[in-house]
């Protein structure tokens, strides 16, 4: 697809168009290809800036100045002094079967190839990747910040920069420092007895699928999974003087104990019930009987 025009912070700008970068330092200018290519010159900052010595790329570690092959196993990439990954974006030959990307998806919104936005924790920076693909900054942010040593997915935990399968046993997670599970959202080719999902159910109510919500603990984050599952994190929420201790769950017209695990309504999940009163269940793909509908 032929670019005119480059986005960078919410602004527009043309192809050919030299402008100030975000720090108000750098120079930026706007490329054919609709990307926006930055100087990347030391500039003078506050006492409390973060001398770098690394950079950190898909859970790997590499010093200032290495040059290093890209995820996508063509393009190149280069540690900056900033902490940053600067990586080139030629075009590289794919298979028949590639689906070729106009959009990225982060945290239920949409961008355009090339575009750069701030990241979930409002510190970060991202960019939405010619394959479809959200590739962040990592830099340490504000002290206020909590400092993460793990991640919670789908009731396992991951160490920081741990790369796992997703649920759908197709794409490919990351564990931030935030805390966050970042998946890449590439179409997977479904199996014969995979149903297509328009939307995910989640206590009585109805989501889009992508759509990032408040839990039923009104602390923790759920998405609308590809899947028709819903995904939430399992941070520990202060209590409030007012809430109340669960001692039992209530599932499917039964009554369970906290921790009682048991099989699923589908005959094949394994649920438990939470101290906060909910009930977890595992999402695996099961076999479909042959008294499934069509």
């Amino acid at each position: 697809v032929t670019k005119i025009e480059c986005h960078y912070y919410g602004k527009v700008y043309v192809i050919g168009q030299t402008f100030i970068a975000f720090d108000k330092c750098n120079q930026c200018t706007c490329k054919p290809s609709g990307d926006v290519l930055c100087t990347e010159k030391i500039c003078s900052s506050s006492k409390t800036t973060v001398t770098k010595i690394e950079c950190r790329y898909y859970g790997k570690v590499y010093v200032i100045g290495q040059t290093f092959i890209a995820i996508d196993e063509c393009n190149q990439c280069t540690c900056k002094p900033s902490g940053d990954v600067l990586c080139t974006e030629k075009i590289c030959s794919s298979s028949k079967t590639s689906v070729t990307k106009i959009e990225c998806r982060y945290y239920g919104k949409v961008y355009v190839i090339g575009q750069t936005f701030i990241a979930i924790d409002k510190c970060n920076q991202c960019t939405c990747k010619y394959t479809g693909a959200v590739v962040c900054t990592e830099k340490i942010c504000s002290k206020t910040t909590a400092t993460k040593i793990e991640c919670r997915y789908n009731g396992k935990v991951y160490v920081f920069g741990q790369i796992f399968i997703a649920i759908d046993k197709c794409n490919q997670c990351t564990c931030k420092p935030s805390g966050d599970v970042l998946c890449t959202e590439k179409i997977c080719p479904p199996s014969k007895t995979t149903v297509t999902k328009l939307e995910c159910r989640y206590y009585g109510k109805v989501y889009l699928i992508g759509q990032i919500f408040l839990a039923i603990d009104k602390c923790n984050r759920c998405t609308c999974k590809s899947t028709g599952a819903v995904v939430c994190s399992e941070k520990v929420c202060p209590l409030s003087k007012t809430t109340v201790t669960k001692v039992e769950c209530h599932y499917n017209g039964k009554v369970y104990i906290i921790g009682q695990t048991f099989i699923a309504i589908d005959k094949c999940n394994q649920c438990t019930c939470k101290p906060s009163g909910d009930i977890l269940c595992t999402e695996k793909t099961c076999s479909l009987s042959k008294t499934s509908g069509n």
